[in-house]
């Protein structure tokens, strides 16, 4: 194999295995805050612990840190999480992705206000 087909297909890989990093994080985020909203609606009065949490993410080869944060604010809860690259990985990777998300939790569940989506990752 030749050092430019090789070239073509590392990149190829690294491509593909940084789009299945997305989407994990994507829907692991999402499955939390569903998580979250499920077990609560249940409860007869809703109400959520503001906390700070990182987690290790391994996809494939690819290692990365993701960070989320809930917090309160004037009209509800809003909720952020940062992945960026970690170890070996940042040499490859550049940028991040940042999800945040606003929400106002009522008797009922919870119901959303806002949400934006960035992804930096190069």
């Amino acid at each position: 194999m030749r050092y430019s087909q090789i070239q073509r297909r590392n990149r190829a890989l690294h491509t593909a295995n940084l789009s299945r990093m997305k989407r994990f994080i994507t829907f692991f985020a999402a499955l939390i805050l569903a998580s979250t909203a499920f077990a609560e609606s249940a409860a007869p009065t809703v109400s959520l612990t503001p906390h700070r949490a990182e987690y290790k993410v391994k996809v494939s080869v690819l290692s990365g840190k993701l960070e989320t944060e809930v917090h309160k604010t004037e009209l509800g809860y809003e909720a952020k999480s940062m992945l960026r690259a970690a170890g070996m990985a940042r040499m490859f990777v550049r940028g991040d992705v940042r999800e945040e998300s606003s929400f106002e939790v009522f008797e009922g569940g919870v119901r959303p206000l806002t949400y934006n989506s960035s992804d930096k990752i190069s």
